[in-house]
C-alpha cells in the first residue's frame, strides 16, 4: 500500500512519460484503467501519448493521418455539394474549407484523437489487404519486400527484402511504400472536390451530368455509368482547368496543384537520405549527385506505382464481383 500511495502521489508528467513507454495502444488503454488517477491523466492527455505511440509503432504515421483527415475532409464536401446541388441551405460555419489545408493535416499542427487512430489501422489494413491482392492476383512484388505487414504471405517469395538492391534496408522499403500508399489516398481525397466542382456547379448540365453519371445502385458486370459522354457533355466539362489542362493557363493549374506538388517535392527531397540527414537542393555529394531531386522523383514514381496497383485490384474485384452476380446464387 504505501509503495501504491507514493507511486500515485507523483507529478503528472511522470505518467504522461510512463504512457508514453508503452509500445501499443492496447498497453496504454490498459494502464489507464487500472485506476481513477490514470483514467483522469490518461483522457487529459491522450492526444500526446496517441501521437508518441503512432509514431513509434506505425509505419509512415504522419502520412497515414494526414490521409485520413483529408478523406474525412473530402466526405464532408461532398456531402455539402450534394446537399446545395438539392435546394438545401448549409449553414456557412458547418461547411469545410473549399481546398483541404495539406500543410495543416500532421500530427503536430493537430495531435490525433482515439477516433483518428482507429482511422489510421483502418486505412493500414485497407492498404496491407490491397498490396496483399496485387501480389497474389497480379503479382506486384511490392507487398513481399515488407516486413512489418500484419498479413502474411503462404510462403517465402523470390522478390522479397532479400532480394532487393544492396544497402536498402527493410525499415527503408516498409517506409517508402507505406508512405507512398497513404500519399496516394491523400492526392485523392485533396483533389476530389476539384474534380466534383462541375458535376455540382449551378448550372443545368451539371444536374444532368449528376443524375446520368451517378451509376447504378446495385452492383453490375463492370459498373459502367448509364451512358458514355456526349459532344455537349464534355464541352461543358473541359470550361474546368482540371478537365482541360492543355488549354488551362498556368495561373489555373497552379492553383489546383502547385500546393499538393510543391509537398510531395519537399516531403521526397527531406526522405532522399535515409538516416535523416537533410541535404540541401543546392549540395551535391560525390560524382555531382542530386539526392534530393532524386529521393523527389522517386517520391512521385512511386505514387505512381501505387495507383497502378491499386487500379489493378479494384478492377479485378469488381470483375469478381460483376461475375459472380452473372452466376447468381449457388
Amino acid at each position: 500500500m504505501k509503495y501504491t500511495s507514493a507511486f500515485l502521489g507523483l507529478p503528472n508528467e511522470i505518467y504522461v512519460e510512463v504512457f508514453k513507454r508503452c509500445t501499443t495502444f492496447k498497453a496504454a488503454t490498459t494502464l489507464a484503467a487500472t485506476c481513477q488517477q490514470l483514467q483522469s491523466i490518461w483522457k487529459n492527455h491522450q492526444k500526446a501519448v496517441i501521437l508518441h505511440i503512432g509514431s513509434n509503432c506505425i509505419v509512415a504515421f504522419d502520412d497515414a493521418l494526414r490521409a485520413v483527415r483529408a478523406i474525412d475532409m473530402a466526405e464532408k464536401q461532398y456531402q455539402v455539394m450534394a446537399l446545395q446541388s438539392n435546394g438545401v441551405n448549409v449553414v456557412e460555419n458547418e461547411k469545410p474549407p473549399k481546398r483541404i489545408p495539406i500543410h495543416r493535416l500532421g500530427a503536430h499542427s493537430n495531435p490525433p484523437s482515439p477516433n483518428e487512430i482507429i482511422q489510421v489501422f483502418d486505412l493500414k489494413y485497407f492498404v496491407e489487404a490491397a498490396l496483399f491482392l496485387g501480389h497474389e492476383q497480379r503479382n506486384i512484388h511490392i507487398f513481399c519486400q515488407q516486413s512489418s505487414s500484419k498479413i502474411q504471405l503462404p510462403g517465402p517469395c523470390p522478390h522479397g527484402v532479400d532480394a532487393s538492391q544492396p544497402g536498402v534496408s527493410a525499415e527503408e522499403i516498409d517506409f517508402k511504400v507505406y508512405a507512398s500508399m497513404y500519399r496516394f489516398f491523400l492526392i485523392s481525397a485533396v483533389l476530389s472536390s476539384v474534380y466534383w466542382e462541375p458535376l455540382f456547379a449551378d448550372h443545368p448540365k451539371a444536374a444532368v451530368l449528376r443524375r446520368d453519371f451517378s451509376g447504378p445502385l446495385n452492383i453490375s458486370a463492370h459498373y459502367t455509368p448509364r451512358r458514355s459522354f456526349g459532344a455537349e457533355d464534355l464541352s461543358y466539362i473541359r470550361q474546368w482547368a482540371c478537365y482541360n489542362k492543355r488549354r488551362a493557363s498556368q495561373a489555373q493549374l497552379d492553383e489546383i496543384f502547385s500546393e499538393l506538388g510543391d509537398y510531395l517535392i519537399e516531403r521526397g527531397k527531406r526522405e532522399a537520405i535515409w538516416d535523416g540527414t537533410v541535404i540541401s537542393t543546392t549540395q551535391k555529394s560525390n560524382n555531382d549527385r542530386d539526392y534530393p531531386t532524386a529521393g523527389a522523383v522517386q517520391t512521385i514514381m512511386m505514387i505512381i506505382g501505387c495507383h497502378e496497383l491499386l487500379w489493378c485490384v479494384a478492377q479485378q474485384q469488381l470483375n469478381c464481383a460483376g461475375r459472380a452476380v452473372e452466376r447468381g446464387p449457388a
